[in-house]
């Protein structure tokens, strides 16, 4: 099993212990096109990335960044790109990965993403790109309340969860009906269980705010929640 991975961050490190015959690539490095390319790498980055990848095996890419992506990925005609979710935090740099069970992925080169998560006893579920939409509101979700709310409370993901529910549950559910409105899928309130389940799996993890453009400024741009409102003002970012 042979893959480029672009990207020399604790994900992308990851991924090359499980296929060491992988070719892992970094800033300003020559990005080779003859196998699947994992792409690695901060959103930020991403213009710069298919800018070194030829035209020719830009339909190789597999995206599993954070964020929402599907606008960059039209004006960059890579709709129909492989992408994955990852539920899986990795603490630091060659730290062992702590599975939270849901992670899923989506076109040509599925099967592909989740032989190599397989190989690490991560789970993976390739599926179509409908249910897929569902996933990224809820794991977008996450990353912006979670983000929020471990700065806000100055503490862990899980221990927003068992010192903080109600807020927890009132911020999440704003942001799921906000965000799923916006992408056009349907959500209910088990949304927030499942959320709070999964940050309970990864206890000690603390999140941040973090690619403001992808992720919380998405939303705020279109949608000015009142919730969402209050942490942002709280934490003097707006």
């Amino acid at each position: 099993m042979m893959c480029t991975i672009v990207g020399k961050g604790r994900i992308g490190l990851m991924l090359n212990t499980l296929v060491p015959d992988s070719i892992l690539v970094g800033r300003n490095e020559v990005i080779p096109s003859e196998h699947p390319i994992i792409v690695a790498t901060r959103c930020d980055d991403l213009d710069d990335v298919v800018q070194r990848v030829h035209k020719d095996a830009r339909d190789t890419l597999i995206f599993i960044q954070n964020g929402m992506l599907h606008s960059w990925l039209a004006r960059n005609h890579l709709q129909n790109a492989t992408q994955a979710i990852l539920y899986v935090a990795v603490s630091s740099k060659g730290a062992v990965p702590v599975d939270g069970g849901r992670t899923v992925v989506t076109g040509p080169y599925a099967d592909f993403f989740q032989s190599i998560l397989t190989k690490g006893e991560l789970q993976c579920l390739a599926i179509d790109k409908q249910p897929y939409q569902k996933e990224l509101v809820e794991k977008y979700v996450w990353n912006c309340g979670f983000g929020l709310l471990c700065s806000y409370f100055s503490c862990s993901v899980g221990d927003v969860v068992t010192k903080h529910r109600t807020d927890a549950d009132v911020l999440l559910w704003e942001l799921a009906q906000d965000t799923a409105r916006l992408v056009g899928v349907d959500i209910d309130p088990s949304v927030c269980d499942r959320l709070c389940d999964y940050s309970l799996s990864i206890y000690k993890y603390k999140g941040g705010v973090k690619e403001w453009g992808w992720r919380n400024g998405w939303l705020w741009s279109q949608v000015q929640g009142p919730k969402h409102a209050y942490y942002l003002r709280a934490l003097n970012l707006v």
